[in-house]
């Protein structure tokens, strides 16, 4: 089943990712000069909003196979992105 990003529930989500990422990449630019350095800490705080993601998916009883984004879509994307921030430390 393909995801459509053209309607406005979705179009909600990618705002709020795209927000929330900016904020984790903020903090973590903030631990440039501590021992675990950039990409730890945005592997740690990815791996953390994905995992309050899908708190909030479970909470919300969002199904993961839905045409539109959802919490789920948002856990995965942090999710992938703490993985590429770990694998790169």
């Amino acid at each position: 089943m393909l995801r459509t990003i053209s309607d406005p529930p979705s179009g909600y989500v990618l705002k709020r990712f795209a927000t929330e990422l900016a904020i984790i990449i903020t903090c973590a630019l903030a631990q440039l000069r501590t021992p675990w350095g950039f990409g730890r800490a945005l592997a740690i705080l990815a791996v953390f909003s994905s995992l309050s993601s899908m708190v909030l998916a479970v909470s919300y009883r969002e199904h993961p196979t839905t045409r539109a984004l959802n919490y789920w879509d948002e856990a995965v994307g942090f999710l992938a992105i703490g993985i590429v921030a770990h694998w790169l430390t």
